[in-house]
């Protein structure tokens, strides 16, 4: 795993973080922070990226938790003093990456319908077409987390990710 450090395979040193039955857990039920998040002192983000090599993780957030395997989870202080957080899938074909996105939705607990829209965008387009074809869901506000997921895909590419993410106002 490497951060925004460059340290591959080093312990994450974040209060958030645990691994459960070897999963990546991060428990963003509470207050966040640069010490829940790994944010060192002279920098304003954290990011734990294993490119090429998804793992599983799970995000408990305020009555939910969302878990998928992911080839990236970041967190970023922001100057006013809010955090956000970003969770990113690895390169998907578009029949499992609209699965993925589904199964996230469920999870969060919001209308699926966006999986639909997706799929059937991607049905619809030429497979030489180079632009993205974005499909995002209604944010959910979990506790003081407004988390909202998205689908993304290049035709012409052949896969695509789903991301999602959640802002948390200044602390």
């Amino acid at each position: 795993m490497t951060s925004d450090k460059d340290r591959p395979d080093e312990p994450i040193e974040a209060t958030a973080y645990s691994k459960v039955d070897g999963v990546e857990t991060w428990d963003l039920t509470g207050t966040p922070s640069d010490e829940a998040f790994g944010i060192e002192k002279d920098s304003s983000s954290a990011i734990y990226e294993t490119p090429g090599k998804p793992r599983r993780v799970r995000i408990a957030l305020p009555g939910r938790t969302v878990e998928t395997d992911a080839v990236l989870v970041d967190f970023y202080r922001g100057a006013t003093g809010n955090y956000s957080f970003g969770v990113r899938t690895a390169q998907l074909k578009p029949d499992p990456l609209t699965e993925a996105f589904r199964n996230v939705l469920r999870q969060l607990q919001v209308d699926e319908t966006p999986a639909d829209t997706f799929a059937q965008k991607v049905a619809a387009a030429p497979s030489d077409q180079s632009e993205r074809i974005n499909v995002g869901a209604t944010s959910v506000v979990l506790g003081q987390w407004s988390v909202g997921p998205a689908a993304g895909i290049a035709p012409l590419a052949g896969s695509g990710r789903v991301i999602f993410s959640g802002t948390w106002p200044p602390v």
